[in-house]
């Protein structure tokens, strides 16, 4: 079934489950699906391809400006380098600002959208909004997979650590930090399956 112009807000930390969530539920829904991680992934993954310095706003900002989806679709990368890269841009307040509007854009006839700071900043008057979290022992195995899938090579230790500090950036940030909406539904993934947490979603929004 179709409902027009739903909006879906989905937060929450890194490899919680936002983004299988959110793809799930636009599938149900047949509203378009938007993964804001992407759009800073790609920015870095432009800035990195230029060899520019990752410091520079200036051009942070102009790259952000130039983004459509099909870029998007095309230099979105989740390799390690890319990852790390796009949690500094993203405390970029110009950058924050461009895509910004991108994002509102994308979302104004209806979508699912995650990210950091959908529902307190983005589109804060979604019709619903979830927080994702998960225990970060769970999330590091999770991004552990991921970057096994993609052959590279990383101890599980590490990926904790860099999950752990990417966290604290995200809630430390003083432009859009992540935090919990005050009408966000919380789920906690640690031990629920991707149709668990699919299941308790869908009843939600049905209910509401």
């Amino acid at each position: 079934m179709k409902i027009n112009n739903l909006v879906i807000a989905i937060d929450g930390t890194a490899a919680s489950g936002k983004g299988t969530l959110g793809k799930k539920l636009a599938e149900s829904y047949k509203i378009p699906y938007l993964d804001t991680g992407n759009l800073y992934r790609s920015v870095a993954s432009l800035m990195l391809s230029a060899n520019v310095d990752l410091n520079d706003q200036e051009i942070a900002i102009k790259i952000a400006k130039s983004l459509d989806l099909k870029t998007v679709n095309v230099f979105n990368n989740r390799n390690i380098e890319v990852t790390n890269a796009s949690s500094l841009i993203a405390q970029f307040e110009g950058v924050r600002n461009v895509l910004l509007d991108f994002q509102r854009e994308f979302a104004k006839d209806g979508a699912v959208v995650d990210g950091r700071d959908i529902g307190t900043v983005v589109l804060p008057s979604s019709d619903h909004k979830f927080y994702i979290t998960a225990s970060s022992e769970v999330r590091a195995i999770r991004r552990f997979e991921q970057y096994k899938e993609n052959n590279e090579k990383i101890d599980l230790k590490t990926i904790k650590y860099d999950i752990e500090a990417r966290d604290k950036r995200d809630k430390e940030r003083i432009i859009a930090p992540l935090k919990i909406a005050d009408d966000a539904i919380i789920i906690d993934t640690t031990n629920l399956s991707i149709k668990s947490v699919f299941d308790f979603a869908v009843m939600h929004i049905d209910n509401k």
